[in-house]
């Protein structure tokens, strides 16, 4: 608020001196214009008086020079002389000669206005008998007239001084209205910055109210998806080991009844045996499910450091190199080169990989290609792909493929933990894992992990994995 009143003054004051600008301009041009072009009317109204007075002296001597009366026509002329305002009045024969002449003292600087206005030899002047000039003589003499201009300078300076006090006032009526207007506009700008502000105010608690709502509702939310997983969890793990609970336990009540029956023992030795073998086999499966779901649910530390993922790649196929030749499965290695390092954990990258890799090898039971390429499109991330043209995924199975206890196995050849462990791996990692597959056809896996990216701690590796928070164990 108080930056959008300080901005509204800060425009209105640029306003105003602009306005003063404008107006100290125009008017200052205008009065020049005004000024000469009264100067010029005064000038020439003077000039016009100065030319018709030089005939009214030509018309009245003219008496006087055919009489050839010159005390009469000095006594006009110094009359004449003295009328105010006339500086200089001289007649001058044709020879250059002064004949008469007046002058008159004006103060110092004061303009004057010179005329010259010829005497022509009029044809009373040439017949007369007193001084007759020739009729071929056009020009008896010259009539000179100096006229002041200190009237006409004066008016000038009075005019001047109006328009310079007329121009002061129009300026300061105009700049107390635009004044006025901007304060006015600068009032209602500051009742509407005080509006909007109240209305800002207004609607960031209304955002933060409905904020919390909102965060209210997730967090419920999230427990109702915790309370969610976790049901669906016991479900499935109880699932999973009743299957062969049911059967040790059925053995057991077998084996049991022979020995409460008092049945000779000797005759079922080969059935106790096979019985026994499958009570350990059931129980090996339910440690099994145990074991990996404690695997999947506990994070361990990471022991971070720059991991070359070629190494970790190339360690892996050595670790399958005999399934390989078994399967008649035939390796293709594309490792970039000059990759950049990985900030993480080397170990469980390896379990990355070789999971991925064992699932691509017992999907190709008789032969096959695996192909491994480690790439980095933007020397940012690393990408792995691990693909195989080996039976595939259903299509209904991968939204749901990194679940816990998802498996397309055989029963009794996987738990459907490997690929939810892999999930967790990468999102501990910072980075993102997708698959596509098409039946009959094979499956591709695409790992992006960052280079040098932050490794998530083990609450944030629960956080943004498709595992919810309410699978971790403890």
């Amino acid at each position: 608020m108080r930056d959008a009143a300080r901005f509204s003054r800060s425009v209105g004051a640029k306003l105003f001196l602009l306005v003063l600008l404008v107006l100290l301009l125009s008017f200052g041009v205008l009065g020049f214009l005004n000024v000469r072009l009264h100067r010029r009317h005064l000038e020439a109204a003077r000039l016009g008086a100065a030319t018709r007075l030089a005939d009214v002296v030509r018309r009245s001597t003219s008496h006087s020079m055919l009489r050839n009366d010159r005390l009469a026509l000095r006594h006009l002329v110094e009359t004449i002389g003295k009328q105010p305002g006339i500086e200089r009045l001289r007649i001058v024969d044709a020879k250059g000669h002064v004949a008469f002449s007046t002058r008159t003292d004006l103060p110092p600087g004061t303009r004057m206005l010179e005329t010259a206005t010829p005497i022509f030899n009029a044809p009373s002047c040439a017949t007369a008998a007193c001084h007759a000039h020739p009729a071929s003589q056009k020009t008896l003499g010259m009539l000179e007239l100096n006229l002041s201009l200190a009237d006409e300078d004066a008016n000038i300076r009075s005019a001047t001084w109006q328009f310079i006090m007329q121009s002061g006032v129009a300026i300061f009526v105009t700049l107390l209205a635009t004044g006025m207007f901007l304060w006015h506009v600068g009032r209602r700008l500051d009742e509407a910055n005080e509006e909007i502000t109240a209305w800002t105010h207004t609607l960031e608690d209304r955002v933060q109210h409905k904020t919390a709502e909102l965060k209210r509702a997730h967090e419920q939310m999230i427990q109702a998806e915790k309370l969610t997983s976790l049901g669906k969890l016991a479900a499935v793990v109880a699932h999973e080991i009743n299957n062969p609970l049911s059967g040790i336990l059925t053995y057991a009540k077998l084996l049991r009844k022979w020995i409460d029956r008092g049945d000779d023992l000797q005759r079922h030795v080969v059935d106790m045996r096979d019985s026994l073998m499958l009570i350990e086999s059931e129980s090996r499966r339910c440690g099994d499910i145990v074991r990996s779901l404690l695997t999947f649910a506990r994070v361990q530390p990471l022991n971070i450091s720059d991991v070359d993922i070629n190494r970790v790649a190339l360690q892996c196929t050595k670790l399958v190199e005999h399934k390989l030749d078994l399967g008649n499965i035939a390796l293709h290695l594309e490792l970039g080169e000059h990759l950049p390092p990985i900030r993480g954990d080397a170990g469980q990258l390896e379990q990355l990989l070789l999971a991925l890799v064992m699932n691509a090898i017992e999907a190709m039971p008789r032969e096959g290609n695996l192909h491994i390429v480690t790439t980095s499109p933007d020397g940012e991330s690393i990408v792995i792909r691990v693909e195989d043209n080996g039976v595939g995924i259903p299509q209904e199975l991968l939204p749901r493929l990194f679940e816990p206890f998802t498996t397309t196995k055989e029963e009794g050849k996987g738990v459907g933990l490997g690929l939810a462990i892999s999930r967790a791996i990468v999102d501990r990692h910072g980075g993102r894992i997708e698959v596509t597959s098409q039946a009959g056809r094979g499956t591709a896996f695409v790992i992006t992990l960052p280079c040098g990216g932050q490794v998530c701690s083990t609450k944030d590796a629960f956080s943004s994995s498709t595992m919810s928070p309410a699978f971790a164990i403890r």
